[in-house]
């Protein structure tokens, strides 16, 4: 692998974006149509990227280059008031993510404070994945 070659960079810390739907499947209750608004492929690729995260830090550990992953629960802002309804009553926080939720997570997992994290999926979902 090319990257696993590499000698002189000064990449420290890589944070892939997944999702909650890469760790769990779907509860298609929530969706009106099912096929279209909650595909198959959309989660088989989620959880790919859960795999690619854990690859790329045994490939990178070497280097000194972390390589983590988040995977968010829903974000508002791209649906409807109903799904809304229906997304926030399946969640302990009782309500999706915003915009406000996500820069943190990513912070983190880029900074020095996580020094000693690689290979990890971070969940940041509201606690959907808990029931």
């Amino acid at each position: 692998m090319a990257l696993a070659q590499q000698t002189n960079s000064n990449l420290e810390s890589v944070v892939n974006i997944g999702s909650q739907y890469g760790v769990v499947a779907p509860n298609l209750n929530l969706y009106s149509e099912r096929v279209i608004e909650s595909s198959l492929h959309y989660g088989v690729a989620k959880a790919g990227m859960g795999h690619l995260t854990k690859e790329l830090a045994i490939r990178l550990a070497g280097q000194d280059i972390r390589v983590n992953c988040v995977a968010f629960g829903g974000v508002e802002g791209r649906v409807g008031d109903d799904f809304k309804k229906r997304y926030s009553a399946l969640c302990p926080l009782g309500r999706m993510l915003n915009e406000s939720d996500l820069a943190g997570p990513v912070d983190l997992l880029l900074s020095s404070a996580s020094s000693a994290i690689t290979a990890h999926t971070l969940i940041v979902d509201g606690g959907w994945i808990v029931w």
